[in-house]
């Protein structure tokens, strides 16, 4: 076999970028982490079998987008347990993330979030987060 020097420059280059890619494909791979919460009421609530659950969990700032989005169907009695599934890549230590719930049926809103709950913290690294939801008055849509 004939070796040609011209081209193994070329080659050790391309190889080179071969594995600079699969390296920066990984970096851009989720890395799924879960975040436990109980949604609850102050007083315990019945919901229509058709009720659904929505949680989002969002970056705080102004101009903060959706990190995970959550929704739960075939829901009991509160206090509610889920897990919400979110990209710990999305997730920047010092910034604030807020999660928030809210309940409908039928397209009304039965329950939600009176405020967002903040996340994510060193407080709230361990154990299951409390989101409370209160009533939405009836007459709206």
């Amino acid at each position: 076999m004939t070796r040609h020097p011209g081209l193994q420059q070329p080659l050790r280059l391309a190889l080179a970028l071969l594995v600079l890619l699969a390296l920066g494909g990984c970096a851009l791979s989720p890395r799924f982490a879960n975040l436990e919460a109980r949604i609850s009421a102050d007083a315990p609530f019945e919901l229509p079998r058709n009720a659904e659950l929505n949680l989002t969990l969002r970056e705080g700032s102004a101009s903060g987008g959706v990190i995970a989005e959550g929704n739960y169907t075939r829901l009991s009695r509160g206090p509610i347990p889920v897990v919400l599934r979110y990209d710990a890549n999305a997730v920047t230590a010092g910034r604030d993330y807020l999660l928030r719930a809210e309940i409908r049926a039928d397209g009304r809103l039965l329950y939600a979030s009176p405020e967002p709950v903040a996340v994510l913290t060193d407080d709230t690294a361990a154990g299951s987060v409390k989101v409370p939801v209160e009533p939405v008055d009836a007459s709206l849509p």
